[in-house]
């Protein structure tokens, strides 16, 4: 009976130091695939990604990782079933939710984006970057109320001067879709005073928008 128990609790030791071993693996890869990633080089970065999740099939980041790269080679439709896995894996991952609402939102999905940004802030709402680009994607779907009330939200979460610049600058911007050139107006005025390196750009949409 102790040989027995001995016997079990070795297996279970090796076991446990064949998952350790593949789970220190599974990372060398990663890492591997992020620094091919970062130099560009898709195809590579995609096989060592692979070679992650052969090891580690829980693998959150190297799942939305590929996926980027994949989006970054065109193939949406394979970034979409790593992200999709990814959300199985963890359905709360902050980061595998805003990744692919970006993705979706420069595919023209705005549905898909809005949805994506929207869980989002539901699971960390003091994000400015959040709501702007939630905020994006209602101005391309027209609703420009809604777009500027995101915006509004990401100006006042911002922390940097110049990111709370930028988001004046673009609710000044869905204040002129809207048909409010005095709001967009007061909008770019006040972006200028926060960053004077938009004063070039928005002087003449300031112009425009008092001819018109």
């Amino acid at each position: 009976m102790r040989m027995l128990i001995l016997f079990v609790s070795t297996l279970a030791f090796l076991n446990s130091a064949v998952y350790v071993a593949a789970e220190e693996t599974a990372k060398s890869y990663y890492s591997s695939a992020a620094q091919k990633h970062i130099k560009e080089d898709f195809d590579g970065a995609i096989a060592d990604y692979t070679k992650a999740i052969e090891l580690d099939p829980n693998y959150v980041a190297a799942y939305a990782n590929r996926a980027i790269a994949k989006s970054a080679q065109g193939d949406h439709g394979g970034a979409l079933e790593d992200f999709s896995t990814a959300e199985q894996i963890d359905p709360n991952s902050v980061v595998v939710l805003y990744s692919r609402a970006g993705m979706r939102f420069g595919q023209g999905d705005y549905d898909g984006a809005i949805a994506d940004f929207s869980k989002v802030i539901s699971l960390k709402p003091g994000e400015s970057q959040f709501y702007h680009g939630r905020a994006a994607a209602r101005i391309s779907r027209g609703e420009f109320d809604e777009a500027i009330q995101d915006f509004t939200t990401a100006i006042e979460l911002a922390k940097d001067p110049q990111v709370a610049a930028a988001t004046l600058r673009d609710r000044g911007t869905a204040k002129i879709k809207k048909g409010d050139p005095d709001g967009a107006i007061a909008d770019w005025e006040k972006a200028i005073e926060s960053d004077p390196t938009l004063k070039a750009d928005l002087d003449l949409k300031i112009q425009r928008a008092r001819e018109n």
